[in-house]
């Protein structure tokens, strides 16, 4: 069986929500693109995931998803899910942390409360497929101040009688 983070992975995409049934919720989050003045940075928008223990209910969206990609009968499916959330119930009560690829790790804190610690590498915002945080660094701007002064002072100036002469000229040519 592929690992259960991949699907979660795959259904973030698509959907809000993905509850992982006995364990908790992967939620993602809508953030606008940003800008980050002191870092020169702008980032696009993106979808961020965080994780909510109190909602484990299964809705039957990750159980019929691998119940899809395997070719596995829904309740076979779910089976293999309880299974491998046995497991990481183990780990976590063991003190171990869980590494969900893709997602973040998740540990218990000394309260015995979930932790989740998103990675932050993927941005499941569809949209924003191929954008990456980009830095503009600041352009710098030297004064030319003594330098455009410079030229202004030594322009050649039309002296009175050729501006009246051209104006003459254009009379002229009008008539």
């Amino acid at each position: 069986m592929a690992d259960i983070s991949n699907y979660i992975v795959q259904l973030l995409y698509k959907k809000e929500c993905v509850i992982i049934p006995g364990l908790g919720a992967f939620i993602t989050k809508y953030e606008p693109a940003r800008i980050h003045a002191t870092l020169h940075q702008i980032s696009p928008p993106s979808r961020l995931v965080a994780f909510n223990k109190s909602i484990a209910d299964n809705d039957g969206l990750l159980s019929q998803t691998v119940a899809n990609k395997e070719s596995l009968p829904y309740q076979v499916a779910l089976k293999k899910i309880e299974e491998w959330v046995k497991v990481q119930w183990q780990l976590l009560d063991s003190g171990n942390e869980i590494t969900l690829h893709g997602l973040g790790k998740i540990h218990l804190d000394i309260e015995r409360n979930i932790q989740f610690l998103p990675e932050n590498k993927l941005n499941f915002l569809e949209d924003s497929f191929g954008l990456k945080t980009i830095t503009a660094l600041p352009v710098a701007h030297i004064k030319k101040s003594k330098e455009i002064e410079h030229v202004i002072q030594h322009k050649p100036q039309k002296s009175i009688t050729e501006k009246k002469s051209t104006t003459r000229w254009w009379a002229a040519a009008a008539i």
